[in-house]
């Protein structure tokens, strides 16, 4: 009888184990909360960096300027053409002055001769011409540089006014009106200029000088070039 309820017992236990068992490999699977994935799992957020600075592209080229100064320049004029008695060296002075607006210019200028170690058989050599132009000017380089074409076109005047031998009744030397010519010109020109203390423009030009009227003012055409000292104010333009 003993025996028998051990056995009963330990079957009960055997069994009791078993459900135990049965219940942590098949039964139920806890309950898990769901979890999205975020929208865009590889972007990853960033402070903006408050370092960097941004500034505006900068363009070559000025939408406005005013210029005004100086200009000397060595023709190359042969004196011999106009007299073989004409000898010296001669230099072209004048002044310019330009309007700016974007790429393109309007300018007046005016020049007149100096006869440097004029021969003793003159008395006054005379050449002056003034007139209006425009063209069309550009910066490269940031405007490091500028290059101008264009031409001008005016007025101009010759005289050369000789020395004689004579004399008048009252002792003094009579001239001679050799040569005395008005003309019209046409001079295309080209330059090249850098800035000088942000406010002055040192240009190196060339230009050449065609005249018109009477047949020996023909004479006259040569090719010149020089430097041009300006005073510059100049509105830079910028592309934001």
């Amino acid at each position: 009888m003993l025996q028998r309820s051990l056995l009963l017992l330990l079957l009960f236990m055997l069994c009791s184990g078993g459900v135990a068992l049965a219940q942590s490999t098949g039964g139920d699977s806890p309950d898990t909360s769901y979890i999205p994935e975020p929208a865009y799992p590889d972007t990853l957020a960033m402070e903006p960096d408050t370092d960097i600075t941004y500034e505006p592209d900068f363009v070559d080229g000025y939408a406005f300027g005013l210029y005004a100064g100086f200009t000397a320049e060595k023709p190359g004029l042969d004196l011999a053409k106009l007299d073989p008695q004409l000898t010296g060296t001669l230099v072209m002075y004048g002044g310019e002055y330009s309007v700016l607006m974007g790429e393109w210019y309007v300018n007046f200028s005016t020049v007149g001769s100096h006869l440097y170690d004029l021969s003793s058989a003159y008395d006054n050599f005379t050449l002056d011409y003034s007139g209006y132009g425009t063209g069309y000017e550009t910066s490269f380089f940031k405007n490091t540089f500028t290059f101008r074409a264009g031409a001008d076109a005016g007025t101009g005047t010759l005289k050369m006014i000789k020395r004689t031998n004579l004399t008048d009744s009252t002792g003094h030397d009579l001239l001679e009106d050799y040569r005395r010519e008005d003309f019209f010109y046409i001079r295309p020109s080209a330059s090249i200029g850098v800035p000088i203390l942000q406010v002055f423009l040192l240009r190196l030009a060339g230009g050449y000088m065609m005249a018109f009227g009477p047949e020996r003012v023909r004479d006259l055409n040569n090719f010149s070039y020089g430097l041009h000292l300006l005073f510059t104010v100049r509105m830079p333009t910028f592309r934001f």
